[in-house]
C-alpha cells in the first residue's frame, strides 16, 4: 500500500499564511482490494511549482454501501464492487476507483490426476471459487511444477511430459495467493500400431522362407524402438515363424503371421504353394466315346524336384478341348461326349501343358421330342397322331432310329407303333415314345361321348319315410345307352325338399306327404321333372284271396299298398305273414304259402300301423 503523504508549508512565524495547493494527485488512478481487508489511500498535494505541500486533504466516498473511508484515508471494504473515493484540499479535488473483490477460497486444477506419455503435452484447466462456491473470475494464475525434470508447465497451464516419473502441478492466484494442485504421471509412450514389412499377401513355396519385419509406432506415426516383438502363426502346420520374424513354408495352405507389441498387433497373410510342375502326361492318348458318355482323365505330374505329384488340389489346373461341340471337358478332368466327331483334350498344370488325347465320339440319342408336346384331349372313339423325333446332345435330329411307343393304360387310350393314339374309355394316360433309352411323354385325357338325352319316369309314388333309388335312362350323341356315369358330371335336384330330398346317387328320401318334382342333370343335359308323390299307407290288399292249392303246391301272396284316394304306393316296408293252421298250410316270411294237407287255413297279414288282414287258403286233396 502507498501511504498518503500530505505536504504542508511551514511558516517562519506563527502568523505566516499556508502554501496554496495547486493540485492533488493519487499514486494510482485505480487499484483492487479484497472484501474484509483495509486499503490506505495515497494522495500527494502539490503547489503551483510542483512542490509537495505537507497538508492533509479531506477524504470521502460516493459509494458508502461498498466501503467506508476515515479522515486519514483508510478504506474499510464492505461489499464487492467498484467504490469511488475523493480527496479535497483548498478546493482542489482528486478521484480514485477501488475495485473491491470477493476473496478466492478454492483453486481446483483439472484433471486432478493424469497419465501423459513421454514427449506428449496435456492442457490443464483451473477453476477459482469463493467460500460460497461461486465462481471468482479475472484472477491471474501462476503455474509451477514440483519436478521440472519429469514435467514442465507454461504460463497457460500446458504440461509437457519430459521423463518417466511424477510431478505436482500447482496453480496459484497471485492476488489471493490461493493454490490448487494436480498430479501428473509421465508414462512410457504407448504403441498405437504395428507396421508389417512386407504388408501385402506373400507367396511362399514349400520349404521356402520369407523375412517379415515389424515396426512399432505411436499414435503420431513415430517409430518406438526397443520394444519386444512376439511372433506367431495362425497355422504352424502351413507356415512357421521364428522369434526374429523368419517365415518357413511347411505345407500347402494359408497362414496369418502376427507380430504383437504391447498389445498391438500387425499381420500379413502367407500363402504356401507346391513346388512347380516340370512335366504333365495324359494317358491313354486315344479314346472312343458315345455322345452323352463320360470318361475321367487323371494326369501324371512330375515336379521340378523330380517327384510325382499326388494331389493337384492347390495347383493351377486348366483343362481344354479343341472342339467342345464334339467333346467337352470339365475342370475336374471328366470328358463328356457331345456329338459325332473328333476332339483333342489337354491339361495345363502350373503353366506346363500335357500331350493331347484324341477323343472320337459316336452320336447317340440324347433326347426325344414329341409333337404335339402339350396335353391332348380325346373323345372316346377318336384318335390323334403323335410324332417322335430323336435328337443328339446338340438338339440335332437323328434319322433311322427305332421308336417304341407305349401307354400307361391301354384300356383308356392305346397307341400304335406309328404313334396313333385311340381313345377307348374315359380317363387319363401317359403316352411315351422311347429311343435308345431316351423318352418323351405327353398326357392324353379321354372323355366320354356327349350326352344327348336324360329321361326319368313321368311320375312315381313312395310311402312317407321310405327310400328309393332312381336310375335315369341316358343316351349319348352316338345313340348308345349310357350305363356308367364315371367321369361325368351328375347333379340330382329336388324342387320340394320338405317333401323329398335326393342325393347325387339318385337315392330319394321322403319326409312328408305331398309332391316333389325331381330331376337329374348329367354333363349339363337335364332330364324331365319326375312328379314324385309321397303318401301315407291308408290300407293294403292281398291277392289272391281266397287262394286254392292242391297238397304240396305253393303260391305267393301279393300285397298292394294304397293311399287314401286309392293310389298304389311303392314301399320298401314288408308285412309279416302268419298261418293260423300250420298243419293245413304254412307261409314264409316273404308270403309264400305251401299246402300241407286238405282243409282250410287262415293266413294273417300284418303291417305296423294298419289293421291285420285275414286271407283264406283252401287246400284240396
Amino acid at each position: 500500500m502507498l501511504l498518503a503523504v500530505v505536504a504542508f508549508a511551514t511558516a517562519c512565524t506563527k502568523d505566516a499564511a499556508p502554501i496554496a495547493v495547486a493540485q492533488l494527485v493519487f499514486g494510482k488512478v485505480t487499484d483492487s482490494v479484497l472484501v474484509a481487508r483495509t486499503y490506505q489511500l495515497a494522495v500527494t498535494a502539490l503547489d503551483a511549482s510542483g512542490n509537495v505541500v505537507n497538508r492533509k486533504p479531506k477524504y470521502s466516498t460516493t459509494t458508502p454501501l461498498l466501503a467506508e473511508v476515515d479522515a486519514n484515508g483508510l478504506v474499510t471494504p464492505k461489499l464487492a464492487g467498484d467504490a469511488q473515493f475523493r480527496a479535497e484540499l483548498d478546493g482542489k479535488v482528486a478521484s480514485f476507483l477501488l475495485r473491491i473483490a470477493t476473496p478466492a477460497a478454492n483453486v481446483v486444477v483439472t484433471p486432478v490426476n493424469s497419465d501423459i506419455p513421454v514427449g506428449q503435452v496435456r492442457s490443464m484447466t483451473v477453476s477459482v471459487t469463493s467460500s460460497t462456491g461461486s465462481t471468482v473470475a479475472g484472477r491471474v494464475i501462476e503455474w509451477r511444477t514440483s519436478n521440472p525434470a519429469v514435467a514442465t508447465v507454461n504460463s497457460q497451464g500446458v504440461v509437457s511430459a519430459v521423463a518417466i516419473g511424477s510431478a505436482v502441478i500447482t496453480a496459484e492466484t497471485t492476488f489471493d495467493q490461493v493454490r490448487g494442485n494436480a498430479t501428473v504421471n509421465v508414462i512410457p509412450l504407448s504403441v498405437a500400431s504395428v507396421q508389417m514389412t512386407p504388408s501385402t499377401n506373400q507367396l511362399v513355396r514349400i520349404s521356402g522362407t520369407l523375412q517379415v519385419n515389424a515396426t512399432a509406432r505411436d499414435a503420431g506415426g513415430s517409430i518406438i524402438a526397443g520394444r519386444p516383438v512376439n511372433w506367431s502363426s495362425s497355422n504352424a502346420t502351413v507356415a512357421s515363424v521364428t522369434s526374429a520374424g523368419l517365415v518357413t513354408g511347411i505345407s500347402v495352405g494359408t497362414a496369418v503371421i502376427q507380430a504383437e507389441v504391447d498389445g498391438r498387433t500387425g499381420t500379413v497373410n502367407v500363402i504356401v504353394t507346391e513346388v512347380p510342375a516340370k512335366t504333365v502326361t495324359l494317358a491313354p492318348t486315344t479314346l472312343a466315346l458315345n455322345s452323352g458318355q463320360i470318361q475321367q482323365l487323371i494326369p501324371t505330374v512330375i515336379d521340378s524336384l523330380n517327384r510325382q505329384v499326388s494331389s493337384l488340389a492347390n495347383r493351377s489346373v486348366v483343362w481344354a478341348s479343341s472342339n467342345v461341340v464334339v467333346a467337352g471337358v470339365a475342370q475336374t478332368g471328366v470328358i463328356t461326349g457331345v456329338s459325332g466327331g473328333t476332339a483333342n483334350i489337354s491339361v495345363t498344370v502350373d503353366g506346363i501343358r500335357s500331350n493331347d488325347v484324341v477323343v472320337t465320339v459316336t452320336d447317340l440319342v440324347a433326347s426325344v421330342q414329341l409333337s404335339p408336346s402339350v396335353a391332348q384331349l380325346l373323345r372316346i372313339g377318336t384318335s390323334v397322331q403323335l410324332t417322335a423325333t430323336p435328337r443328339n446332345s446338340l438338339g440335332q435330329p437323328l434319322s433311322g432310329r427305332t421308336i417304341n411307343w407305349s401307354s400307361t393304360n391301354p384300356t383308356i387310350a392305346s397307341v400304335s407303333q406309328s404313334g396313333l393314339v385311340n381313345g377307348i374309355s374315359a380317363g387319363s394316360v401317359l403316352i411315351t415314345a422311347e429311343s435308345e433309352g431316351r423318352t418323351a411323354s405327353v398326357n392324353v385325357s379321354v372323355t366320354p361321348i356327349p350326352i344327348a338325352s336324360v329321361t326319368l319316369p313321368v311320375a312315381d309314388t313312395l310311402v312317407v319315410f321310405d327310400v328309393k333309388q332312381f336310375v335315369p335312362v341316358v343316351v349319348d350323341t352316338a345313340g348308345n345307352t349310357v350305363t356308367s356315369f364315371l367321369n361325368r358330371s351328375v347333379l340330382w335336384e329336388s324342387q320340394n325338399q320338405p317333401i323329398a330330398t335326393v342325393n347325387n346317387s339318385g337315392i330319394v328320401n321322403t319326409s312328408a306327404e305331398g309332391t316333389a318334382p325331381i330331376r337329374v342333370i348329367i354333363d349339363g343335359v337335364s332330364s324331365n321333372f319326375m312328379q314324385l308323390r309321397a303318401s301315407f299307407i291308408d290300407r293294403m290288399t292281398v291277392a289272391p284271396d281266397p287262394m286254392t292249392l292242391s297238397v304240396n303246391q305253393s303260391q305267393a301272396f301279393i300285397v298292394t299298398y294304397l293311399d287314401v284316394i286309392g293310389n298304389v304306393l311303392k314301399s320298401t316296408r314288408k308285412p309279416t305273414f302268419e298261418s293260423l293252421n300250420n298243419p293245413i298250410a304254412t307261409v314264409s316270411a316273404g308270403g309264400l304259402v305251401s299246402a300241407r294237407a286238405p282243409g282250410q287255413a287262415d293266413i294273417r297279414v300284418t303291417l305296423t300301423g294298419l289293421p291285420p288282414l285275414i286271407a283264406k287258403v283252401t287246400v284240396q286233396p
